[in-house]
């Protein structure tokens, strides 16, 4: 299954959903993207997002999950998470843990809730 995000400040990975790397996680893009720097992109676009956009690029906008008999092969701990980086969103990350292909019932899910969708 290929999942994919359009947009170009959110990214889409697999992680364990858990409170340690719900902080660890944003502070690691902090270090390595600062969002308090000035990025060529805010000078042309005046919206302060530069950052936002690095994040996303290094993120990634795509990734396959293999699947079978019906059922996405995730490991044990592993969550599909969406992750809009955008400084737009009341200044912090927005966080999607998600079930996006739910077989048995063939439709899409979303759950931002740390929970899978149903």
């Amino acid at each position: 299954v290929l999942v994919f995000v359009p947009g170009a400040t959110a990214g889409i990975t697999t992680i364990e959903y858990e409170p340690g790397l719900l902080k660890d996680y944003p502070e690691f893009m902090e270090k390595i993207i600062p969002s308090n720097l000035d990025y060529h992109h805010d000078m042309t676009w005046h919206d302060g997002n530069g950052f936002s956009h690095i994040r996303a690029a290094l993120q990634g906008a795509s990734f396959q999950v293999p699947f079978s008999d019906r059922r996405l092969l995730l490991g044990t701990w592993q969550q599909i998470i969406l992750i809009d980086f955008d400084n737009k969103l009341s200044g912090s990350l927005a966080w999607n843990v998600a079930t996006f292909i739910d077989f048995e019932r063939d439709n899409i899910c979303l759950d931002n809730t740390g929970t899978h969708g149903s």
